[in-house]
């Protein structure tokens, strides 16, 4: 029997020719996302300027980690936060969703829990909380995200007040949680580590795999199909509301 012949290999030319195209477009994208936040980064760069001229402490590395380490928690919530953004919603509930996730991983090491299992049961809960109670009416139901997530933050706290009785709580007697909180690799904080971490894992997750794909067309389609913000992102996958009450119960 014959032997089938066998594809062509593309030409060298050819080759060449599509990796440039690949080239130009990446080029193309690094220009329009340049354009986009010219103006944010313009400001940002101002300020920078204007304070290091201004305080000799500020341009220098110990305040520079000491900004990250300060906001190290703010950037966890944002990255969850960016899931919803990117379908056309917003989440109000982080603060409440926050403070309960701080007091249920009290209560759960009190009751006996390891720290470990703890978390990790409170990351799970984050995600179930998030794609049920606040995505399922948004996404199915086509509610307003303002108004469930406004409702979400208000309950949230209120079950955090009745859980404590307004006492405050505090985890600082866990050696593990005090050992991230305050530890370091050289002269970075384990926290910084964690966030960065994060937000590496986030911008490969939205921009190399198919549920980022699959998020921005949805936000291609709730825009092109004219809907108000609210209305559109109900359309649009209760995924990124679970995404956002996990970013909150992680930085408990």
């Amino acid at each position: 029997m014959a032997d089938r012949p066998s594809s062509p290999e593309p030409a060298p030319a050819e080759a060449g020719g599509q990796l440039r195209e690949r080239a130009g477009e990446s080029a193309r994208r690094a220009r329009a996302a340049l354009l986009n936040y010219i103006g944010v980064l313009t400001v940002l760069g101002g300020l920078i300027l204007f304070f290091a001229l201004r305080q000799s402490q500020f341009a220098t590395y110990d305040n520079f980690i000491n900004i990250l380490e300060t906001n190290a928690v703010l950037l966890i919530v944002s990255v969850g936060l960016t899931f919803t953004l990117l379908v056309g919603g917003f989440d109000l509930s982080v603060g409440g969703v926050l403070a309960l996730s701080g007091v249920l991983l009290y209560e759960l090491l009190h009751a006996g829990v390891p720290t470990i299992p703890a978390i990790l049961v409170l990351v799970v809960a984050g995600v179930i909380f998030g794609g049920t109670v606040t995505g399922i009416p948004i996404s199915a139901l086509n509610v307003s995200f303002f108004v469930v997530t406004l409702g979400v933050m208000v309950a949230a706290r209120g079950f955090a007040f009745v859980i404590t009785q307004g006492e405050t709580k505090g985890l600082y007697q866990e050696k593990l949680l005090r050992s991230v909180a305050t530890g370091t690799v050289g002269k970075i904080p384990y926290d910084v580590i964690i966030a960065l971490a994060l937000l590496v894992i986030a911008i490969v997750v939205t921009r190399y795999t198919g549920y980022g794909r699959m998020i921005s067309l949805r936000r291609r389609r709730c825009s092109s199909a004219g809907r108000a913000s609210s209305a559109g992102s109900g359309r649009c996958s209760a995924h990124s509301w679970a995404c956002s009450s996990s970013a909150c119960s992680r930085t408990a």
